[in-house]
């Protein structure tokens, strides 16, 4: 089968369709104007129209490629080497003074937010629950005096 075959019995838009090629990139190259069409491109289109339609498409491929050689010769793409551009580090100065900011909000926040009979009753020593700063307190004063006294008369 050959290209007039092709498109004798297949419309360009069935073509696409099977082929999954631009109707575009199809007219352009049946119409052999491959200065549309990149020369990977075209070989490509080509091949996949061979082998979908199982079509001898020989003479569009030559064509194609005396047009690249003629046309496009030198179309090599030099690199050169990379550039090893030094990475700036980002000062780590903002991240902690947030940090602290915000450490600091929190602790604010929980010493005068915070319900202050919870809070002592959280305390170990507190003024509540100790008996030696109670008013009615009746017991000996902590005194180096009195634990001393306290000692001898227990020996």
């Amino acid at each position: 089968m050959h290209l007039s075959e092709i498109l004798e019995k297949y419309t360009i838009s069935d073509i696409s369709k099977k082929t999954n090629i631009s109707e575009y990139s199809l007219e352009k190259l049946f119409a052999g104007e491959f200065c549309y069409l990149k020369k990977v491109q075209c070989m490509g289109f080509i091949s996949i129209v061979e082998r979908e339609y199982k079509a001898d498409l020989s003479s569009l491929k030559d064509s194609a490629k005396q047009f690249y050689a003629q046309n496009y010769e030198d179309c090599s793409v030099t690199m050169g080497m990379p550039i090893d551009e030094p990475v700036k580090e980002r000062s780590k100065l903002p991240m902690v003074l947030l940090v602290l900011l915000l450490l600091g909000g929190a602790s604010w926040y929980f010493i005068t937010k915070f319900d202050k009979e919870k809070f002592k009753q959280m305390l170990p020593f507190n003024e509540a629950t100790s008996s030696m700063f109670s008013s009615g307190d009746t017991s000996p004063s902590l005194s180096i005096e009195s634990i001393t006294t306290d000692k001898n008369a227990t020996k």
